[in-house]
């Protein structure tokens, strides 16, 4: 298991490494491509389901409900662009345009939406005990959803955004 210090710390660690998975996803060709896409798409899978599931929950507020909302809407329109993708070919001609509108969707999600705007909210309404417990229980989640994390899994959960 991943051993985070604090939710909002831990959750920064997967933006960044889904970033650094879309660069390889990009660079690559083949059956590479194809490998690091399951990886990307597992990883953002089980990252969205682990933020719907526990962490939005455990931060709302009726202050943070608009943007926890939206956040819930971008995540589905993330889940209906990878469903689209793992039914894709990576050679197909609108492979690459579909994974740069992922890229830049997950990125304005991940670090306008979340980093920039509802973390800071966040830190102000929790104690560091409460996130330090927090990032150990999404610690947890995350390690269960990212072994449940399939595609199939992925195409039925692109219908409607999560509840809060």
């Amino acid at each position: 298991m991943q051993n985070p210090t604090d939710a909002l710390t831990f959750i920064i660690r997967h933006h960044d490494e889904h970033e650094q998975l879309f660069e390889a996803v990009e660079s690559a060709e083949g059956a590479e491509r194809k490998a690091l896409l399951a990886e990307l798409t597992r990883a953002m899978y089980a990252h969205v389901q682990m933020e719907e599931q526990l962490f939005y929950p455990a931060v709302f507020t009726k202050d943070l409900e608009d943007k926890l909302r939206e956040a819930n809407e971008e995540h589905l329109a993330l889940k209906r662009i990878f469903a689209d993708l793992a039914g894709m070919a990576v050679d197909d001609e609108q492979f690459a345009p579909k994974l740069k509108v992922a890229k830049e969707q997950a990125e304005h999600h991940e670090r306008k939406e979340e980093e920039g705007e509802l973390f800071p909210d966040v830190r102000k309404a929790m104690s560091r005990a409460q996130l330090d417990a927090l990032g150990v229980e999404l610690g947890l989640l995350y390690e269960t959803l990212l072994v449940a994390s399939t595609p199939q899994a992925l195409a039925r959960d692109t219908e409607q955004a999560a509840p809060l």
